[in-house]
This record gives structure tokens, C-alpha cells and sequence, in this order.
């Protein structure tokens, strides 16, 4: 179990060992997070330009004439 390593400790030992490890946890989602925001940020400015480059270059529709009534 996860608790083995914990038999030799005693008093605030456990509880400074335990928290160090939390923090560690906590800070390896952080980085984990932090890559894949950064990665998904880089990829939707990528999209955002090739769609401004896409309507720029893209030829505009022509709206057919209006009828006039009777």
C-alpha cells in the first residue's frame, strides 16, 4: 500500500510528508495543464489565421438584385 512508507514516521513527520507529496501532485497537474493549455491555445490561433486568410482571400458572393413589387 501507499501507507508503507509512512510506518517510520511519527508526530508532524507524516503530516509534513503527506503535504509534500500533495504539493508535488498539485504541481505536476498544474504543469500538465499548463502544457495542454498552451498547446490548444497555439492550435486555435493557428485556425483563427487560416480562417482570416481564408475569408480575405475567398471571393465575395454577389447578392442577386432585388424584385421590385409589381
Amino acid at each position: 500500500m501507499w501507507m508503507r512508507h509512512l510506518l517510520g514516521l511519527k508526530g508532524t513527520e507524516k503530516l509534513d510528508h503527506t503535504t509534500q507529496i500533495a504539493l508535488e501532485l498539485i504541481e505536476t497537474r498544474n504543469a500538465a495543464r499548463d502544457t495542454k493549455t498552451a498547446k490548444l491555445r497555439e492550435l486555435r490561433l493557428a485556425r483563427e489565421c487560416e480562417e482570416a486568410n481564408a475569408k480575405v482571400n475567398s471571393p465575395r458572393k454577389k447578392r442577386a438584385a432585388r424584385k421590385k413589387p409589381g
